[in-house]
């Protein structure tokens, strides 16, 4: 599995220096980003700084919004910065107020015009997929209703704990269909809380090695509120994850 970071947990320091950041990053001897978004700077300057680094996009998180209102330009962009993972971060509550089972056709469609530029189309979850419809977590619904070469999955490991199930199982079962995972940590208390990787709840012995069986391709560190420094608390991720055997 190969290790990568997602840049909202950077955001701050990438609006303010997109270059210096991706530098830092580089420095860390990692390869990969995953983009939410380019700060303002248009695809080819950005293509032309992961040139320059040796850097190359794991994914990039799109909005549904962008997704059904500017779809050309996300497939030309990302053929631009040579990405191939094309994921959907969030999606509001009306849009599966009538079941997930209602969200298929639409998901289904973007993948499949997706797919057929040569692209990956993933889920990201959250914690309220988690939640039950009927006898089974939404989440479960969602992938049973769509397309494997339409809609793949992006597991976060820290949501789905979070809303009480097993990051583990939904990535050894999503075998096949799961080319990324984020690798988040986190307390379990009253209120989500990062935690540096490692330090939190999540059983890595036993998510690792679901990633391992499930051939997951890349494990990206996330933070949504990174504890302290947050270019120090990736760097301290990254270092957990190589010390368990995660090589780019």
């Amino acid at each position: 599995m190969k290790l990568s970071v997602q840049l909202f947990t950077l955001r701050s320091s990438c609006a303010d220096d997109l270059e210096g950041t991706l530098e830092a990053i580089r420095a860390m001897g990692l390869r990969y980003v995953e983009f939410a978004g380019l700060h303002d700077h248009s695809p080819l300057h950005v293509r032309s700084l992961l040139e320059r680094l040796g850097l190359e996009p794991s994914g990039c998180h799109v909005s549904l919004e962008r997704l059904r209102e500017g779809l050309d330009d996300v497939i030309a962009e990302s053929k631009l910065l040579h990405n191939r993972h094309v994921v959907l971060p969030w999606v509001p509550a009306d849009f599966f107020g009538s079941g997930w089972a209602s969200c298929a056709p639409e998901l289904n469609s973007i993948g499949e015009r997706l797919a057929s530029e040569g692209l990956v189309f993933c889920y990201h979850n959250h914690a309220f997929e988690m939640e039950f419809e009927g006898a089974k977590p939404g989440l479960d619904v969602l992938f049973e209703s769509t397309s494997p070469e339409s809609l793949q999955a992006q597991i976060d490991c820290y949501w789905v704990q979070w809303g009480g199930q097993d990051p583990a199982t939904y990535i050894r079962d999503l075998a096949g269909r799961i080319p990324t995972v984020h690798l988040k940590d986190g307390l379990m208390g009253s209120e989500p809380q990062d935690a540096i990787a490692g330090q939190g709840a999540l059983d890595w012995n036993s998510i690792l090695a679901a990633c391992a069986e499930a051939r997951v391709e890349f494990g990206v560190v996330e933070m949504d509120h990174p504890p302290g420094d947050p270019l120090d608390a990736v760097r301290r991720c990254v270092e957990f994850y190589r010390s368990r055997g995660v090589a780019e």
